[in-house]
């Protein structure tokens, strides 16, 4: 698929989608019909998935690792 074919279905003007691809910056909204285009939601959705933590040694120890990194 082309950037014109995948700017087109996502609704997106073609300039509007090489924008994105050089500075990194899109709606939300946009994102997320690039992504079913591509058959990605699921990464989006990812992103926002809560972690169910049974302790609170848990909840510490995975800050700890977040801030080494």
């Amino acid at each position: 698929m082309t950037r014109a074919e995948l700017a087109s279905r996502s609704g997106m003007s073609l300039s509007s989608y090489k924008r994105f691809e050089q500075t990194g910056e899109i709606a939300f909204s946009s994102l997320c019909r690039v992504a079913d285009i591509l058959d990605s939601l699921e990464d989006i959705e990812a992103l926002f998935s809560r972690k169910e933590y049974t302790s609170i040694q848990e909840v510490m120890e995975e800050r700890r690792r977040h801030r080494k990194s």
